[in-house]
């Protein structure tokens, strides 16, 4: 589960995340880049996906947050104002969850885990 919380006021004009409701339940998807772009998943997509596709903006308040599944399809169209969208993003996962992908970090500045290797350390603290 992902916590996005607003540290500026979230709108259309500076690039506001955007979810797609119900795209958790579509199954992993390749890992892309959706900031700038939202439109840029639909390439693999399937027809009953991209039919379903329909982001949703998330106009928020500095201070508001949002919670979306880890599979949730969100991104945004980018910033076209001379304000900042800034946030801070807490993500979570059960203490047992695994790398599925040991070809690159995780985060930038996080070192490498290994595929199969469970996902712990300094930079994944857990949360009680």
């Amino acid at each position: 589960m992902t916590c996005w919380i607003g540290l500026d006021d979230s709108t259309l004009d500076n690039g506001c995340v955007h979810y797609v409701p119900g795209s958790h339940r579509w199954g992993l998807l390749p890992r892309i880049s959706l900031t700038k772009d939202m439109d840029a998943v639909k390439g693999f997509l399937t027809p009953e996906q991209a039919e379903a596709f329909e982001p949703e903006p998330m106009i928020l308040k500095a201070g508001e947050c949002t919670f979306h599944h880890s599979h949730t399809v969100h991104g945004s169209y980018g910033n076209r104002s001379d304000v900042p969208r800034r946030a801070v993003v807490l993500n979570f996962m059960k203490p047992d969850t695994r790398c599925g992908d040991g070809t690159s970090p995780l985060l930038k500045g996080v070192p490498l885990i290994p595929e199969g290797e469970v996902i712990e350390g300094d930079f994944f603290p857990l949360v009680r």
